[in-house]
């Protein structure tokens, strides 16, 4: 894994003498690590699980950002970076990930137990008899949750999180003074990067009704990384200008999350009923909790809501104004900077 082999001291970074773009992905990743150093804080000084879901967002952000920066392509479609910081890049990009997937499981059960695991609660209260058993449900629910809790913030205070940490900071170009032709250049490079990005999400989502499930998980990826590249290339234009596509990208994808949402609640009822202490313990239980999720998930005016739902997201996104080929009257000086 690349995280356990930090960069030699002294050390520069890849991107010592940064062209615009380079300098564009050194103040973007820059500003992901500022997040994820602040949320990674908050995981790990106090108790509160919102620590450790900001700082998984934060390592997603910051994986998104070396992904578009990694295949960054120049106006003759040539790779806008050079090779050594390509691989830096992918190398983070890499790590980021692992470190994500290292908090990912316990966020996933702080969901469920606050959403899916309490509506199915309330459902079958009225069961004769099953109280004892509700309970020891939510205990062993929230003993793992500790568990999972304290794993995550091994992963966040370990020598893994330090020695990609060292890395990170040390690729970052020093911030510096934004002339008009480096600005404009760095404009031009995220006018292209959107445009690629939009114009793949349109043509995935464009027979939105016949999509299946792995379709619209595959849409909701996109659109997932359409929004982080709007969110870190907003001030470059008219951040004013940039909310309408940004909060409509997000409703678009949360919509297209729920199905990847009823799956999650199915595999970490799975993962409660399996911790159960002896065996089997919570099988009845589990098979009822599960049994209620599933006749949730299969009502008809449910499932119409949802797709009414998407139609309406879908509808709104494709009406957003593209903030990147929308004209702004004037940005002034510190519009043109805010990402040095």
């Amino acid at each position: 894994m690349a995280v356990e082999s930090p960069p030699r001291a002294g050390h520069k970074g890849a991107m010592d003498a940064p062209s615009p773009v380079a300098r564009l992905a050194g103040a973007t990743t820059r500003r992901c690590r500022e997040e994820l150093l602040a949320a990674r804080r908050a995981a790990l000084e106090t108790r509160d699980p919102e620590g450790i879901h900001r700082a998984r967002v934060a390592l997603r952000r910051l994986r998104a950002a070396c992904g578009l920066f990694a295949a960054a392509e120049d106006t003759a479609g040539a790779a806008a970076l050079p090779a050594a910081d390509i691989a830096v890049l992918r190398a983070l990009r890499g790590d980021a990930r692992f470190l994500a997937d290292s908090c990912g499981p316990t966020r996933d059960l702080d969901v469920f137990i606050a959403g899916a695991m309490a509506q199915a609660a309330a459902g079958l209260a009225a069961v004769p008899g099953i109280d004892d058993s509700l309970r020891a449900w939510r205990a062993t629910a929230l003993r793992l949750r500790r568990t999972r809790h304290d794993s995550a913030r091994r992963a966040l205070a370990g020598d893994v999180f330090a020695a990609f940490d060292t890395r990170l900071a040390t690729t970052l170009p020093a911030p510096e003074g934004v002339d008009d032709a480096t600005a404009d250049a760095a404009r031009n490079f995220a006018r292209r990067a959107l445009d690629r990005l939009h114009r793949k999400a349109r043509k995935a989502g464009r027979k939105l009704r016949a999509l299946d499930a792995d379709g619209r998980h595959a849409l909701r990826l996109r659109v997932k990384k359409l929004r982080y590249a709007a969110t870190f290339f907003a001030g470059l234009f008219d951040p004013a200008a940039a909310r309408p596509y940004i909060e409509a990208a997000a409703g678009l994808q949360d919509a297209l999350g729920l199905a990847n949402d009823r799956a999650v609640a199915t595999r970490v009822a799975a993962d409660i009923r399996a911790a159960a202490r002896p065996k089997g313990r919570l099988d009845r239980i589990g098979g009822a909790i599960e049994g209620w999720l599933a006749a949730r998930d299969a009502d008809p005016a449910r499932a119409d809501g949802e797709e009414k739902a998407l139609r309406r997201a879908w509808k709104r996104f494709e009406a957003a104004p593209l903030f990147w080929r929308v004209k702004a009257a004037a940005r002034g000086a510190a519009g043109d900077g805010e990402w040095t």
